[in-house]
């Protein structure tokens, strides 16, 4: 504490006791900074990235590949360590789950979709990795679908790839 000393009708403090001032409040300040519940690392992959999908199906009987399509995903992190991949574009809107470490991830077990024509796509596997402002993505998932208007149900796996950018 500053103790008061009276020079000619003036209080001053001593020099020492100001010092000790300073040293307690820079410290009460650091440890007050250092346990900041605001502060988030940044996950590399958050926020948002226009892609070329490439995608290959397989049935039983038939290989098809289709053409490139442009979409975009906006990737989100709610926790620390967990993605959020949802897509927009021309095959509909479907969100993905991962793991995340780094610039590395992992698509969460149990996930699966329906496209637009009707076919649910039940995803295997899946990765991702960003290095520097470009994001890869590898999808791998089993087809299946009701027969329709008399024809047969169909099952098959397939492959989707996205290379994205910021």
């Amino acid at each position: 504490m500053c103790k008061p000393k009276h020079h000619f009708g003036k209080q001053a403090c001593d020099s020492t006791s100001m010092g000790r001032r300073i040293i307690v409040a820079s410290v009460v300040w650091l440890a007050a900074c250092s346990n900041d519940v605001n502060f988030q690392q940044t996950s590399p992959f958050v926020g948002e990235w226009s892609c070329i999908q490439n995608e290959s199906q397989q049935f039983p009987d038939a290989t098809g590949t289709g053409l490139p399509t442009r979409l975009r995903y906006v990737i989100t992190s709610p926790e620390q360590g967990q993605l959020v991949v949802a897509s927009e574009g021309d095959a509909g809107s479907c969100a993905f789950q991962f793991s995340a470490q780094g610039g590395d991830a992992m698509l969460l077990a149990g996930q699966s979709c329906q496209n637009l024509g009707g076919m649910t796509l039940a995803y295997t596997s899946g990765s991702a990795s960003v290095a520097g402002e470009k994001l890869t993505m590898t999808f791998h998932y089993d087809i299946s679908g009701a027969g329709t208007a008399g024809a047969p149900g169909a099952s098959g796996t397939g492959v989707m790839t996205d290379d994205c950018t910021r």
